[in-house]
């Protein structure tokens, strides 16, 4: 009896030994979690939180340029702050955006989004391009490089005639002219739809007596990095662009200290992204293009620029040579994206949505919850819909590791008879224990199926809320106004009716509460620990999942506790059926 009894110490021992190892391993994926994306992000927003009014709403103090000199072979660089303000200006007004592009430069420099505001605290609309003398300045710009000396082409500092006295509308394209004075005439014909693609039509007639080489250009180029900016593991924000087959994100800090970045390629795009905004420049897709990133200057007023140069170009005496290059600036809509990619045939202009790791899975349950919300007009309802929808497709799998867990729940008397009978002969137990599931079919790394499922798809849930615009902002009901965001409230001031302000730490809200009860009450369902250890550290697993869980998106939590209340009478049914809960006795 002694010896048994050292052998069930010594089982129970490995038993808890092999919990603690499970749980420190979860630990550790949860606080990564939280301190790599989690934390960082919720900083970032925070920084754009304090952003009061939209950068052209502002002007910062004349600063001395740093831009490099301009070359026959290098984009202009930025007209100085007194040019910018005081070019004539043609207004830029659709359904989506307000604006103006600068005569001086020929510059589209100056863009808001009308259907977006700064925050839910700040009604001001989202500042995308801004000219020279703000805080960011931000602007596109195109033009024609000389492979001809002495032969002038539009710079900084051209000032171009306005065809006319158009405002540029979805309805009023706008063109401009600049004569270089050597038979030399440019064109450019800007049109715009009425949401965020520019169309930009270049031509250039020679009106000389000999042929010119010409290089169609163009660029976007910003000064600092957003004011929101924060380098991330789980978001790109910065230069990109998708060509020499594959896509390119290069972050702010490669190009301080190295040289610029080029590819070649025919087609392809380039520009800078942020979380939700995207410029991009779509060149001629028939021709190859020099893409380059690029920095300049120091510190505060360093200069990035994402550019292409596309193949050369002959005019000859008398004739005519044409350009069209597509602008896209404005917010990363997926339906918008892949449209203008299927449209204007560009490949791969749905990658400006980083979609992280899981692009796979992502990508279809954007689709799906999007699918949703426009059935119901709620994206918190339409995240519940597509809990019920994916733990239905899950439910076969999910069935047979409940199963498998019954079974092993039934099992555990006969369990302890093999340990009682083999004592410490471990090899002689694993293979009876081995014999005795393949006997009554139970597999006893089933009921691991769902965590490991859960896995992804928590990550794809999280990716899908974070950096997709539609979520932003999204309201769910009552204090829940943005599902991107943690829920506002706390269980350690009432919920809000107790006045204190609740320290960051503790604050977990009504839905992470709610969250909580159905982790306990699926905890409850689960067989019960012998050993003590054991069951404490069971009791507390739901609380730390709480804890960490409840500064994650509303709308993931939301999701978490569908799901459990799903799994909650999905486990409860099984186990009803295989008799191991006991049925109430009817009254006599």
């Amino acid at each position: 009896m002694k010896h048994l009894h050292h052998n069930n110490n010594k089982h129970s021992k490995d038993d808890n030994r092999n919990l603690f190892i499970a749980i420190a391993v979860s630990l550790i994926i949860l606080a990564g979690f939280h301190f790599f994306y989690e934390k960082p992000r919720q900083e970032a927003e925070r920084a754009q939180q304090e952003m009061v009014t939209p950068a052209a709403q502002k002007q910062a103090q004349n600063q001395a340029e740093l831009d490099a000199p301009v070359t026959q072979q290098t984009p202009s660089s930025a007209p100085s702050s007194a040019q910018a303000f005081t070019s004539r200006r043609i207004a830029i007004e659709t359904p989506s955006l307000s604006g103006s592009l600068a005569l001086t430069g020929g510059r589209i420099d100056e863009l808001l989004l009308k259907d977006y505001d700064v925050s839910l605290d700040n009604d001001a609309p989202v500042q995308l391009l801004a000219p020279e003398g703000t805080e960011h300045p931000y602007h596109a710009e195109f033009g024609w490089l000389s492979g001809t000396k002495n032969i002038a082409t539009p710079t900084k500092n051209s000032v171009w005639q306005q065809v006319g006295s158009n405002d540029l509308t979805p309805k009023t394209p706008v063109t401009l002219r600049w004569n270089n004075g050597q038979g030399l005439v440019f064109e450019q014909e800007i049109s715009l739809d009425e949401n965020y693609l520019f169309t930009v039509r270049q031509k250039v007639t020679n009106q000389g007596g000999s042929a010119v080489t010409l290089y169609p250009y163009g660029l976007v180029k910003r000064k600092g990095m957003p004011a929101d900016y924060q380098s991330l593991f789980i978001l790109h924000e910065g230069p990109i662009g998708y060509f020499d087959g594959s896509l390119k994100e290069i972050d702010y800090d490669d190009l301080h200290d190295e040289d610029a970045e080029t590819a070649e390629d025919i087609g392809g795009w380039t520009g800078f992204t942020d979380k939700y905004w995207l410029t991009a420049m779509m060149p001629a897709q028939e021709r190859a293009q020099d893409y380059r990133f690029s920095a300049s200057g120091t510190g505060d007023v360093r200069q990035y620029q994402s550019d292409y140069r596309s193949e050369a170009v002959q005019v000859p005496a008398g004739g005519v040579a044409q350009n069209v290059t597509y602008f896209f600036a404005g917010a990363k809509k997926l339906s918008l994206l892949e449209s203008y990619s299927e449209e204007l045939n560009v490949p791969h202009l749905d990658l400006a949505i980083d979609f992280g790791w899981f692009y796979f899975i992502t990508k279809p349950f954007f689709h799906v919850i999007d699918f949703l919300y426009n059935l119901v007009g709620n994206f918190g309802i339409a995240i519940i819909i597509f809990t019920i929808c994916l733990r239905l497709c899950l439910f076969p799998l999910a069935n047979k590791s409940f199963k498998s867990m019954a079974k092993m729940k039934k099992l555990a008397p006969q369990m302890e008879k093999l340990k009682e009978k083999y004592g410490n002969d471990r090899e002689k137990l694993q293979k009876a224990i081995m014999e005795m599931y393949q006997k009554e079919q139970v597999n006893p790394f089933g009921g691991c199926l769902p965590i490991l499922i859960q896995i992804p798809i928590f990550f794809a849930l999280y990716k899908v809320l974070y950096v997709t615009i539609e979520m932003r902002h999204a309201p769910f009901f009552g204090w829940i106004q943005d599902l991107s965001q943690p829920d506002p409230t706390s269980i350690f001031n009432a919920f809000g009716y107790l006045p204190w302000d609740v320290p960051t730490f503790l604050m977990i809200g009504a839905w992470p509460t709610l969250m909580c009860l159905t982790l306990v009450l699926q905890q409850q369902l689960n067989p019960k620990m012998q050993d003590p250890m054991q069951a404490k550290m069971m009791m507390i697993f739901p609380f730390f999942m709480t804890f960490m869980l409840a500064r994650f998106p509303a709308g993931l939590v939301v999701y978490w506790t569908f799901s459990n209340l799903f799994s909650v009478m999905q486990q409860y049914v099984i186990m009803k059926r295989m008799g191991l809960r006991p049925k109430k006795k009817k009254a006599e």
